[in-house]
């Protein structure tokens, strides 16, 4: 009698530690090993991702219904051994049950794998789905959409630690005089020579995006004004030697508009400065960068003078070549004549 009760409860905590520790251990395995993707509301989604996320969402159904079958399984097998009187407990009862239980998890862990294989293979497509979603298809670079995200960040991040930003806004001159005379097929690849120059150029830590037809947007941290104005200016500069290559690429110019986030700006007004700038950079003639300062734009040039040492050997050089200008010195001597007429001297 004794020995039958130690065999029965011997039989049942075995089968319940196989249970949970095959059973616990596939299942964690299955959640470690398997990339979970994070999605906001898909309902704006193009209909092929809409169409992944519905098929991943059907996979995890299945797998709910396969992990509820399982603890059916389980717990009838162990329905069936607890059931059993002490007669009936022996060792090819408790071996039956066991392998019973052994034949559930090992259905369990075929459609845990199953499962995995789909989910990754969702997970994947869902991927490229989503980077397309991000993407602008031509040139690859995060698209107006992205941008308008990234713009948001750095606002936030601007009220929230005190950091500050600027935002420039490229423009290609003449691009629809390049699509005219070389064809769609020519500018296409005048974009993206552009955006690959300028994405090699892009400061640290920048966002750089397509906004829409020839534009492009770059935001990045702001430090120093000069220092500012001047990654602004190596950008445009960039993007202006992607049409030097002439037998690929006709020539490029870009104009360029920066602004520096303000405590007064919001996302449109810092926008709307910067696109200030750009229009002023084109009504200046094109191929240059403007500055609005809040107030007004300005070419970014006249904010700094040269150094003082620069000043002075541009000065001496100015002087050596006037000095060695016949027609100059002849001026000066016509000058000289009249002011002592006029009882000057110099």
């Amino acid at each position: 009698m004794a020995t039958s009760s130690v065999l029965t409860t011997l039989a049942t905590v075995t089968a319940i530690c196989i249970t949970l520790f095959v059973g616990r251990g596939l299942f964690l395995q299955f959640r470690r090993g398997t990339p979970h993707p994070k999605v906001p509301d898909s309902s704006h989604f193009p209909p092929t991702l809409q169409r992944l996320l519905r098929r991943l969402s059907g996979v995890l159904g299945t797998l709910k219904t396969h992990l509820q079958e399982h603890r059916g399984d389980l717990q009838q097998a162990m329905g069936k051994l607890g059931n059993l009187d002490t007669a009936g407990v022996t060792t090819e009862t408790v071996v039956a049950a066991l392998v019973t239980l052994a034949e559930t998890n090992r259905r369990l862990q075929d459609r845990l794998a199953q499962a995995e294989s789909q989910i990754a293979q969702q997970y994947q497509e869902i991927q490229a789905q989503w980077q397309e979603v991000r993407s602008d298809p031509l040139t690859g670079l995060p698209n107006r959409h992205v941008f308008d995200q990234e713009l948001f960040r750095f606002i936030r991040e601007f009220r929230d630690q005190n950091r500050p930003f600027a935002l420039a806004i490229f423009d290609v001159d003449h691009f629809k005089h390049i699509n005219d005379t070389y064809g769609h097929k020519t500018g296409d690849k005048v974009l993206v020579k552009v955006a690959a120059a300028l994405r090699s150029a892009a400061p640290a830590h920048s966002v750089l995006a397509r906004i829409g037809g020839e534009e492009f947007a770059l935001i990045w941290p702001h430090v120093q004004l000069s220092q500012t104005l001047e990654e602004a200016e190596r950008v445009r500069q960039a993007g202006r030697h992607a049409g030097e290559d002439r037998a690929n690429c006709p020539p490029v110019s870009l104009s360029c508009g920066v602004a520096v986030f303000l405590e007064t700006d919001n996302e449109n007004r810092v926008f709307e400065r910067a696109d200030e700038a750009l229009y002023a950079a084109k009504h200046a003639g094109r191929n240059c960068t403007f500055y609005h300062d809040g107030l007004h734009p300005v070419a970014w040039q006249s904010l700094f003078r040269p150094s003082t040492a620069s000043t002075i050997a541009e000065d001496a050089s100015d002087s050596a070549a006037w000095d060695r200008d016949p027609e100059a010195q002849s001026l000066v001597q016509v000058l000289r004549s009249k002011l002592a007429q006029l009882g000057v001297t110099v």
